[in-house]
């Protein structure tokens, strides 16, 4: 209408355009940005993950300690593993040390996260034992730290706190390795699903069952930031009962 009557596009005024600019970012401060959530980790897919397991051989046990550490520590991958091997670094990452085992549980030593940036305090997380459990942490670290040759190692002390062994060679499991062993973790588990029913397998396509099966098992799977909780209260409550 503007130009119709000869006057100047009021939309390519400098003035104009640093309101508009002020005005879509009130808006975006008002109703936000919409987050894309995850899903959770929940116990019934760690057991999951169990089963396909091999716990004798040195990485899927490194792989379930992780795991099991991330889930009852909310732990950040930014602290868990380095993203490779070269860019491990002591100050944010766990190293062997940080992972002190006691009787009744283990303490995490953590000297760096989004909120401790500065060193300026070191955090301590307690991660219980739950005896008699599939889904112990405490166990699960055990028994990867003795089949790395790890377990209570001074010589390996400053060295990344999940490692595992590889003909002979102490290898670390970085975020890289990590996300490769989830992924055929998923895979194994919705093969496994899918060999317990009665419908037979297709070698073009899965069944139905199997298909929502696989779906939801890749779902459960996604994780970018952390391992997440569904819910904590149920959680230590589905755990230790």
């Amino acid at each position: 209408m503007h130009l119709q009557f000869g006057y100047a596009n009021p939309l390519e005024e400098p003035l104009f355009k640093h309101q508009k600019t002020l005005l879509i970012r009130g808006i975006k401060q008002i109703h936000g940005t919409p987050v894309s959530q995850k899903c959770p980790i929940t116990p019934d897919v760690l057991y999951k993950i169990q089963t396909v397991l091999n716990l004798n051989l040195s990485l899927e046990a490194t792989f379930w300690a992780a795991c099991l550490v991330a889930f009852f520590s909310f732990f950040r991958k930014s602290n868990l593993l380095p993203p490779s091997v070269a860019a491990f670094d002591p100050h944010p990452h766990l190293r062997n040390c940080d992972v002190r085992l006691y009787p009744w549980g283990i303490i995490l030593v953590v000297h760096w996260s989004k909120t401790i940036q500065y060193r300026n305090r070191t955090l301590l997380v307690p991660v219980p034992r739950i005896a008699h459990s599939s889904l112990c942490p405490w166990s699960a670290v055990t028994h990867a730290f003795k089949l790395a040759g790890v377990y209570q190692s001074p010589q390996n002390a400053v060295e990344p706190a999940f490692t595992f062994r590889e003909s002979h060679d102490l290898k670390t499991l970085t975020y890289s390795i990590f996300n490769s062993k989830r992924k055929q973790t998923q895979i194994n588990a919705a093969l496994t699903a899918c060999a317990s029913m009665d419908t037979p397998l297709d070698e073009e396509a899965l069944p139905l069952p199997c298909i929502a099966v696989y779906l939801v098992t890749i779902l459960s799977f996604k994780v970018t930031g952390s391992l997440m909780l569904m819910n904590s209260i149920y959680t230590i409550h589905f755990a230790t009962n």
